[in-house]
């Protein structure tokens, strides 16, 4: 009796210290308009962290002009899509791996019609679909 007794307090010990460490670190930081600010961020990087990120921002600014050309364009395809449509390419997108991603591109790339290429999605659509029960 006595064992389950002690389990017990050290069981409910354990969750209420479980239960209130999530909570402490918002405590901490929060500010009194509770928003953080983005200096201070910053300023707790080391200099080489912050040259490392600042090198980071700078490359994706220089994509090239073909490529930013074709991203925006696959960009404005999407977004002129159905939000229902938007969804079902989503999680088929989700659902594939890097190499089935890569193939898919591959084939809509050497598609010579329109027609052609909204036939190679919809195949892909329904081959990675999450099946719903």
């Amino acid at each position: 009796m006595e064992v389950k007794k002690i389990t017990l307090a050290i069981v409910s010990v354990a969750f209420l210290q479980t239960s209130f460490a999530s909570l402490w670190p918002f405590s901490l930081h929060t500010t009194p308009s509770g928003l953080n600010n983005n200096d201070d961020n910053w300023n707790e990087l080391s200099t080489s962290q912050q040259q490392v990120l600042l090198q980071h921002y700078q490359n994706l600014k220089d994509i090239p002009e073909q490529q930013r050309t074709a991203l925006q364009q696959k960009m404005e395809w999407f977004t002129q899509l159905s939000e229902e449509e938007q969804q079902r390419l989503r999680l088929a997108w989700q659902h594939m791996n890097t190499q089935q991603r890569k193939q898919l591109q591959y084939q809509i790339e050497q598609a010579k019609s329109k027609e052609e290429r909204e036939k190679i999605r919809q195949q892909y659509i329904e081959k990675y679909m999450p099946t719903t029960p």
